[in-house]
């Protein structure tokens, strides 16, 4: 009789313990959470701001990967190209503006609160830069503020993208005289 007791305990012992291993194992398995927003309450206003300043014109998509919107030339070999991707890979722009009829990428913008005065940041920020300059990319950076004038952030966006279009023109012009000679 103690025999059967002992075994009894002992197979409801397991049973507990398998069914807290259990619980444990599903507990631990949720390393991931729904975040509520996309963006922070900076980001969320500027945006209502911008949207107001070019949704006439341009569809504005937020939080897009880098990697999305640049692409990687030919390269020597995988190496470098696996490389160079891996540096843009998970870093996203804040927004991309767009054409309404065709989505094409027209320019991106950044929205920079004071975390850009870090040195961390500010590489990165270098960094984003530059790829952008090397892609013939618009980048049009924005400080945040506690509120903005839509008319002026419509003159730097307009501005800008005249500025990157006249530059375009002048490459295109210079390619052309080129071959002709």
């Amino acid at each position: 009789m103690e025999l059967q007791i002992i075994v009894v305990i002992a197979f409801a012992s397991l049973f507990v313990l398998l069914i807290l291993l259990k619980i444990f194992n599903k507990k631990s398995n949720r390393v991931y959470y729904h975040t509520k927003t996309l963006f922070t309450p900076a980001e969320r206003s500027f945006f209502g701001v911008l949207t107001q300043a070019v949704s006439n014109q341009y569809l504005i998509f937020g939080k897009v990967r880098i990697a999305d919107v640049i692409g990687i030339k030919r390269a020597p070999n995988n190496s470098v190209r696996q490389t160079a991707f891996n540096k843009i890979a998970c870093k996203h722009f804040d927004y991309v503006l767009c054409t309404k009829d065709t989505l094409s990428v027209v320019a991106v913008i950044e929205l920079d609160d004071k975390s850009h005065l870090e040195e961390k940041t500010i590489h990165r920020d270098s960094f984003v830069e530059s790829i952008c300059k090397n892609a013939g990319l618009t980048l049009i950076r924005f400080n945040v503020k506690a509120s903005y004038q839509i008319p002026t952030i419509q003159s730097k966006i307009m501005a800008s993208l005249n500025s990157s279009e006249l530059r375009e023109n002048n490459r295109n012009a210079i390619k052309h005289r080129a071959f002709r000679t």
